[in-house]
């Protein structure tokens, strides 16, 4: 029996069950790539990682404005201490607000962070009582500004009925000067040792008790029901 072959097919190849030669199908051939073709790849890939590139320098740039942002304006202070107890306590980290005098002066009440008198390596944490021009005495731990008492609720220890009122301090204040207090009155630590500070070593207002996390929130400045008249 005389079998059909087509042309083009390999003669020697075995038959499908038709009958027939199956087609004859090559082996792709590998391709050789041209050097000029990696450049062009490379070139064409280039303007991506450049952009990546430029990304991740704009990301850092903003990283660095904000810090550089928040370092001007806040600074954190840690409370060492009882001294303004029982406004804050020993081991508190509070943030500091620098910007706030950078518009406006310092009030009573306000809770002010300032370079130490004593050394000014160091920066204490105190309460403004008397501001700049006042008249400023205190009668065992009782307060009076320009013949006027103030109602003090933050004080730790407050005045006991029957205390002395014997003048301990007395004092005119400069233009550029504050009159400040620590919250707990057993410690004298503050301008009854130091006189008067000067408004030029205020650092920023407390702001915000950040650490522990139990006691977060805003700090508390005192204002006061009576106006003291200047």
């Amino acid at each position: 029996m005389t079998q059909n072959i087509r042309r083009g097919t390999n003669r020697n190849a075995p038959l499908n069950q038709t009958g027939e030669i199956p087609a004859y199908t090559s082996t792709p051939s590998t391709q050789i790539v041209e050097p000029s073709e990696i450049i062009e790849e490379i070139q064409s890939r280039a303007p991506a990682s450049g952009e990546t590139l430029r990304a991740l320098a704009e990301i850092v740039m903003m990283v660095l404005i904000v810090y550089a942002i928040l370092t001007f304006f806040f600074t954190s202070v840690r409370i060492v201490g009882t001294v303004m107890e029982p406004t804050f306590s020993n081991g508190q980290q509070i943030l500091v607000s620098r910007a706030t005098y950078l518009l406006s002066a310092p009030q009573r009440g306000d809770v002010i962070i300032l370079q130490d008198p004593l050394s000014s390596a160091r920066i204490v944490t105190r309460r403004v009582i008397g501001l700049p021009g006042e008249k400023v005495e205190v009668r065992g731990r009782q307060v009076i500004v320009n013949n006027q008492p103030l109602n003090e609720p933050y004080v730790s220890v407050p005045l006991l009925a029957g205390e002395s009122v014997t003048s301990v301090v007395a004092i005119q204040l400069a233009t550029d000067e504050l009159y400040v207090l620590a919250d707990n009155r057993l410690s004298l630590n503050d301008s009854r040792t130091w006189g008067p500070v000067k408004l030029g070593t205020v650092i920023g207002r407390a702001w915000l008790i950040y650490w522990p996390p139990d006691r977060i929130g805003l700090v508390q400045h005192a204002r006061y029901t009576q106006e003291v008249i200047p």
